[in-house]
């Protein structure tokens, strides 16, 4: 499977894993660059709450020199305006970054 492709699916089930009904708990979820600035953060922390992906690279297989064992990173983001605490757990009004990732990682 190329990496194109799963971007693509990571993302999807990323999507599948928050939406209810209609309605998903994050304003967006999207991959990032390998190398982001401060705006590239700018920019996340406006979309919040979000979920972002990030091919992270991998190591090449022994048996298929073709194929790496890919690893990618998560990154939740939240901004709640209430306490750091808040932003981990969340409150009424907005999913915290604990349920985000607790969401995203099984999916």
């Amino acid at each position: 499977m190329s990496l194109v492709t799963t971007e693509q699916e990571i993302l999807a089930s990323m999507e599948a894993a928050f939406v209810n009904g209609s309605r998903s708990h994050l304003k967006t979820i999207d991959s990032l660059p390998g190398e982001f600035d401060e705006e590239t953060v700018r920019e996340m922390i406006s979309e919040a709450p979000a979920l972002y992906i990030l091919f992270l690279g991998g190591k090449r297989r022994t048996e298929n020199k073709l194929a790496i064992e890919s690893q990618w990173a998560a990154y939740a983001v939240t901004s709640h305006a209430g306490s750091n605490k808040t932003r981990r757990h969340g409150d009424g009004r907005e999913i915290g970054s604990y349920e985000v990732l607790e969401r995203a990682l099984p999916a």
